[in-house]
């Protein structure tokens, strides 16, 4: 919609959807990418959305590999990998902080509660997360379920909120 917006011509690569071979930038997911590395032409500049998941040994990497010559901008609001594992990228620019985000007005402004502690020293990472198993066993607990209910009434009973979990 936003390169629509911007009358910017486009064209998808994706099942179902139109492919136009000259039009000048082309919408895929990685998944497709990767299944007709050989059916596409080389592009001029590629541009990756959660560009924290490019690594060498993956599919994002892989893509990458492909055409080796070609200028890439990955952009991520996650500078890190969980894993440690470093992303596939020569130089990272830092864009502003989220307070400077709020202040500008792009962010909301927000309130932040959590429990009073969660030991995740025991728990496993798998593909950078921890293991979904294992947190829910740290966390379905009385102390901590039952304490993130009780500040959601105290704090916004029948309001609009937003859980997030590790």
């Amino acid at each position: 919609d936003a390169l629509s917006q911007f009358d910017v011509p486009h064209s998808f690569v994706a099942a179902g959807r139109p492919y136009q071979k000259y039009a000048p930038v082309h919408i895929a997911s990685v998944q497709t990418v990767i299944n007709r590395l050989d059916a596409i032409e080389p592009p001029d500049f590629i541009v990756g959305d959660e560009g924290h998941h490019a690594t060498a040994t993956n599919q994002f990497g892989r893509i990458l590999n492909h055409w080796p010559n070609v200028r890439t901008l990955l952009v991520s609001a996650t500078p890190r990998r969980c894993s440690g594992e470093p992303m596939q990228a020569d130089a990272m620019v830092q864009g502003p902080s989220v307070s400077e985000l709020i202040a500008a007005g792009y962010l909301s402004d927000f309130i932040a509660y959590g429990p009073p502690t969660v030991d995740t020293a025991g728990l496993h990472i798998r593909a950078g997360e921890f293991v979904q198993s294992e947190v829910a066993a740290v966390v379905d607990k009385p102390m901590v379920m039952g304490n993130a209910i009780s500040h959601y009434r105290d704090r916004a009973d029948g309001k609009q909120a937003i859980l997030f979990t590790f």
